[in-house]
């Protein structure tokens, strides 16, 4: 298994672990992690990588409603 994998397998069991405070019985469907990449050749450009497990229909879903929430946290901070 690589490093990656491993690493990957240690998000999905500290998500399950949060998900298993929630209630009992409650599993983990899909998740997605997005995390914003700095060049520091070029630290005025961003990229976003996006990884995850679950059904592509349901991470799409995820990244959707992430997106949503940044754009209405910058709104909110810009409109005062």
């Amino acid at each position: 298994m690589s490093d990656e994998q491993m690493g990957f397998d240690k998000l999905e069991d500290a998500v399950a672990a949060l998900v298993s405070e929630r209630g009992p019985g409650r599993l983990v469907g899909a998740w997605e992690i997005m995390i914003e990449t700095i060049d520091p050749m070029r630290p005025d450009v961003t990229a976003w990588m996006t990884e995850g497990n679950g059904s592509m229909l349901a991470r799409r879903g995820l990244i959707e409603v992430c997106r949503d929430q940044y754009r209405k946290g910058i709104e909110d901070t810009t409109d005062e």
